[in-house]
């Protein structure tokens, strides 16, 4: 199950991808064409798939890129210092698991750096904010599966509520990236649906896909994700783990 939801994942970042290269959402630099002096691409990373991601990077090794760490991009910014040649930022957003398990060690390999901001909410008072569960679940069932089952959910937990008729009515607003279904489901749980109604829905969702695989969640590397920005940690932590809390070399 998990390996078909990968490949229908991979299956839709394709067409994805091909219908904004036509629709011109890329930035000119990414089909051949100029970068402005000075500019220096971001690059947003959430969840890896291990092999994709060690391409990339692997790239840009090979092409004498530099990847500038925080308070490199932060001194361009300000004007203290002008922008290296081939000069990237790779940031690392809400701290999956695979931050850690892919990210770190192949930027290690090649001595490239990366800015990794997880959520602090977790990791300062072990508590796990909606949207986090909403992206941990979503990780392990994909983006239709988990719009499949936060309805199935709904039955058992909230039937009181028209959660499929709901999500079927949303629209699916300024959200670009996903099939139309997850969009609707994304658009619904988080601007429609009651939060306390949709909070519960998505507790048992995280306890039966996330807890109980991850028999360890407490300890062994739930990860923060997304969140408000007051709640972020700063961009040397990576896990509530011991571990994965050790400050991390490329940050």
């Amino acid at each position: 199950m998990l390996r078909q939801g990968l490949l229908r994942r991979q299956l839709r970042e394709i067409v994805e991808v091909a219908r904004d290269l036509a629709l011109r959402r890329y930035p000119a630099f990414v089909t051949g064409g100029p970068l402005p002096r000075g500019h220096v691409p971001v690059f947003c990373f959430h969840s890896l798939e291990p092999e994709s991601f060690r391409s990339k990077i692997e790239h840009l090794a090979r092409n004498g890129y530099t990847t500038l760490s925080g308070a490199e991009y932060a001194a361009v910014l300000s004007g203290e210092r002008p922008a290296p040649q081939q000069a990237v930022v790779l940031t690392f957003d809400d701290g999956v698991r695979d931050h850690w398990d892919t990210a770190l060690p192949v930027l290690e390999r090649h001595g490239l750096h990366g800015i990794f901001a997880p959520v602090g909410l977790p990791y300062l008072h072990r508590k796990i904010p909606f949207v986090q569960k909403n992206q941990l679940v979503r990780g392990r069932l994909g983006e239709d599966e988990v719009a499949d089952a936060y309805v199935e959910a709904a039955e058992e937990v909230a039937p009181e509520v028209d959660v499929p008729g709901i999500m079927a009515s949303a629209p699916i607003g300024d959200y670009q990236r996903g099939s139309e279904r997850y969009l609707r489901f994304k658009y619904a749980s988080n601007r429609l649906i009651p939060r306390a109604t949709s909070e519960r829905i998505m507790n048992r969702l995280f306890a039966e896909h996330v807890l109980r695989v991850e028999n360890h969640a407490g300890k062994d590397g739930i990860v923060a994700q997304h969140g408000q920005q007051e709640g972020k940690a700063g961009e040397h932590q990576q896990t509530i783990s011991e571990e994965a809390a050790k400050p991390a070399k490329y940050a």
